[in-house]
């Protein structure tokens, strides 16, 4: 008998769930204006939440990277604003889930509502920024457009890395912490010149929509932008090295007198 009552109620959930997607599947502009205004009221009622999460990343980067290796980054924040948060979703989601008539949450697919973005001076800094910030929270996602293009010698653009993380166990058990347990947001990493690189590339988002021509004059731009980075770097390298040949000089010439 309970075995049949088991059995039964299994059956009427499993009916029950059948009847919700083909009810998306028939009627998705309707689900998705409740998702949407779900979301609404979740972006309204975290607005709190958002900036203290930028307020701890914030001041948690800070200390994290004060240290002799490399130059002080420069670290700061942004909050998507609600439309570009839903705007996403319509580009990137929506359309297959609607296909399939599955169940969502708009929130559970934006995961960069808060995003911190760490500017160093240096393209080998980059790695050094990453593998601290790997050490500090807990890494869901990695993004390493650096290898991307690296690894392709034909292309060129924009080159960072962007990590989408969470607090960790362990810092979420501290009382600042625990309110953000399990809340995601994305932090990227990039030189200096990369990110003037990515402001005008933001610009050019639709360059798949203009000319062949202005497409090549936009890679060559891309080009230009990573020797920029590459130059500043050997620069940087070979004041370095002549600092050290002058102070090795002056030694030598303490020692002969």
């Amino acid at each position: 008998m309970a075995d049949t009552m088991l059995s039964s109620g299994t059956n009427t959930r499993a009916a029950k769930a059948n009847a919700e997607r083909i009810s998306r599947a028939m009627d998705p502009e309707h689900y998705y204006n409740k998702a949407r205004n779900r979301f609404k009221e979740y972006y309204g009622s975290n607005q709190k939440k958002f900036n203290g999460v930028i307020e701890a990343t914030t001041l948690l980067i800070e200390r994290l990277l004060d240290c002799d290796e490399i130059p002080a980054p420069k670290v700061s924040a942004r909050i998507k604003d609600r439309q570009g948060c839903l705007d996403k979703f319509d580009r990137y989601y929506r359309d297959d889930l609607e296909r399939n008539g599955d169940e969502y949450e708009i929130s559970d697919y934006v995961d960069d509502i808060v995003g911190i973005r760490v500017t160093c001076l240096y393209a080998d800094n980059v790695n050094f920024v990453v593998q601290a910030l790997e050490s500090a929270f807990d890494v869901k996602k990695k993004k390493d457009k650096i290898s991307e293009i690296e690894q392709d010698h034909s292309r060129f653009g924009y080159k960072g890395v962007h990590l989408d993380v969470c607090f960790d166990d362990a810092r979420c058990s501290l009382p600042e912490y625990s309110q953000f347990s399990e809340f995601q947001f994305e932090i990227q990493v990039r030189t200096t010149v990369q990110d003037a690189w990515s402001e005008v590339d933001h610009k050019l988002k639709y360059k798949n929509e203009i000319p062949e021509d202005l497409k090549r004059r936009v890679v060559r731009l891309a080009a230009l932008f990573e020797l920029a980075d590459q130059e500043f770097q050997l620069i940087r390298d070979e004041t370095l090295s002549l600092e050290k040949g002058a102070e090795a000089a002056v030694a030598s010439e303490g020692d002969t007198v």
